[in-house]
């Protein structure tokens, strides 16, 4: 019992010490354990505002009768709009300004039948998105618009008011973005006949629609940053050679054609640009006619169509479509946590709201019946030019949407652009 006596005395005069530093510093030590939860409200408070002060245009694509080019012009047109993304460049941008990428949206909505393709950009962006169209597509016209939202009810309770319901939903990917998934290049072939455009399935889906329904499809992107460098470790992975023992010998088992391909897959996935994609669709009609069925059928099998077998494929986000169960987790309220879900379908869609980076902003935007499960997605240029480019000649849309004979030419480069009031005259 002696001997332990210097023990006991040693370890009381180590928690003294240890309680007197704690009783002297601990306002450091609560300052560290709150700095992350004050710097992620910090971000979230100046990154709203910056967004909150940001003005947008609204543009709609009108297409000529034909369009000659495939796909791969869009591509292009995504590639110039890819470097036009903004990103803060120090801490200064970050955290006082609360710079964010601003994002892009690419919508194809139809009002019951009648299809229109829109974009929403920052408004000082407009004439060198409007270049970058012009040069790929010469003859398709842009023109600046309203806001398609006005036209639809305001919120869930007037939507309601009016006698009509709605299903929304979010599309996600199945497997981490780094592996591809099927392309507008995976749909060409040298046979006339067997030529596919893949938008032509959404726009026939949109196409069967009565005068009072509604599809909107959204795809807000902002530029993804050091996408191939975060992906270094799987692609690493994919290239080593399995190797294995055989009676104490180490033996290097190469690559099967099929493993081969995937990794020249994926190398291609990464060597072009991409943005960060958040993919939501709503629909609404008339109580008496509504059938969530149909886009849940018709724009989800549209987007099945871009599955790569042993690579990616979309699925829907469950935990945010507008449709519960009772034996659907958390198994309580369905009718209540629905009707949550509708209404925040509706408000994501028409804020164009995309997912924030940080916990308090993720937090705030919770309900105690609907919690916020949104999800955005990589895709790189290739990929966004499949799902919204314009139809090309394969697609018949004549009945659908409103066509141009052609653009409207600008001014002769000859024209003189000086002069006074005399000089008009010779012109009146």
């Amino acid at each position: 019992m002696e001997n332990l006596q210097p023990i006991l005395q040693a370890l009381y005069d180590f928690w003294d010490i240890t309680r007197g530093f704690i009783g002297f510093t601990w306002w450091f030590w609560l300052f560290l354990a709150l700095l992350p939860t004050f710097r992620s409200a910090w971000l979230a408070w100046k990154q709203w505002e910056f967004l909150a002060k940001s003005k947008y245009i609204f543009l709609e694509m009108r297409v000529p009768r034909e369009v000659m080019k495939s796909p791969k012009g869009m591509d292009q047109v995504l590639h110039a709009i890819h470097n036009l993304g903004n990103s803060p460049a120090d801490w200064q941008d970050k955290y006082q300004a609360g710079e964010v990428p601003r994002p892009f949206t690419f919508e194809i909505v139809s009002f019951g039948g009648e299809t229109h393709f829109y974009m929403r950009c920052f408004f000082k962006l407009k004439g060198l998105v409007e270049a970058s169209f012009f040069a790929y597509y010469p003859d398709v016209e842009i023109i600046e618009t309203d806001d398609f939202m006005e036209r639809i009810p305001k919120n869930f309770a007037e939507l309601e008011s009016k006698g009509y319901d709605l299903f929304g939903t979010e599309m996600v990917l199945v497997k981490d973005s780094v592996y591809p998934l099927r392309t507008y290049v995976d749909f060409e072939t040298p046979d006339e006949d067997k030529q596919f455009d893949p938008i032509s399935t959404v726009l026939e889906v949109m196409s069967k629609l009565k005068p009072e329904e509604f599809i909107g499809v959204q795809i807000n992107v902002a530029q993804a940053n050091d996408w191939p460098k975060k992906w270094d470790g799987v692609v690493k992975e994919l290239r080593k050679s399995t190797v294995k023992t055989e009676e104490g010998f180490n033996l290097l088992q190469m690559k099967s054609p099929r493993q081969t391909k995937v990794l020249e897959a994926v190398e291609e996935n990464l060597s072009k640009p991409a943005f960060e994609a958040s993919i939501r669709f709503i629909y609404f009609s008339p109580k008496t006619m509504f059938y969530d069925s149909f886009p849940r059928r018709g724009i989800v099998g549209a987007f099945n169509q871009y599955a790569a077998q042993d690579m990616n494929a979309f699925r829907q986000n469950f935990k945010m479509m507008t449709l519960t169960k009772l034996i659907k987790s958390p198994y309580v309220f369905p009718a209540t946590r629905m009707k949550m879900r509708k209404k925040r379908m509706l408000l994501n869609f028409q804020t164009r709201e995309t997912p924030s980076e940080t916990f308090i902003a993720w937090l705030l935007s919770n309900h105690t019946f609907n919690w916020y499960h949104s999800q955005s997605t990589e895709i790189n240029t290739e990929v966004l030019a499949t799902l919204y480019h314009p139809p090309t000649h394969l697609v018949l849309t004549a009945p659908h949407m409103e066509r141009i004979e052609s653009r409207k030419g600008g001014p002769g480069a000859a024209l003189p652009i000086y002069g006074d009031e005399k000089a008009i005259e010779k012109f009146q």
